[in-house]
């Protein structure tokens, strides 16, 4: 069984330095950006969006809620019911 994570700045503030390092651990991982039920996206660890993680011009990675995983339909079915309409994949790393 495949265990999904969140990280999210509002409930936890170290959340940015946690969502980075589970991204250098598991570089073959996938993460949801959850702007909101009708803003989600799904994209590989390693997206050029935001590759490298630690760039201060980022800012704090977490400040939009990241659901993470090491299996595509587990991060899916975590998210799924939450949604409003169907997850977007980013269409630069897929």
């Amino acid at each position: 069984m495949s265990v999904v994570t969140s990280f999210h700045s509002t409930s936890d503030r170290n959340a940015h330095d946690e969502f980075v390092r589970w991204c250098e651990t598991n570089q073959k991982g996938f993460f949801v950006n959850f702007r909101s039920p009708n803003a989600a996206m799904l994209h590989r660890v390693g997206c050029p969006h935001i590759a490298n993680w630690r760039r201060p011009d980022h800012g704090d990675l977490a400040r939009t809620e990241k659901v993470c995983g090491t299996d595509e339909e587990a991060v899916r079915r975590q998210v799924g019911p939450r949604l409003a309409k169907p997850l977007a994949r980013c269409r630069t790393c897929f």
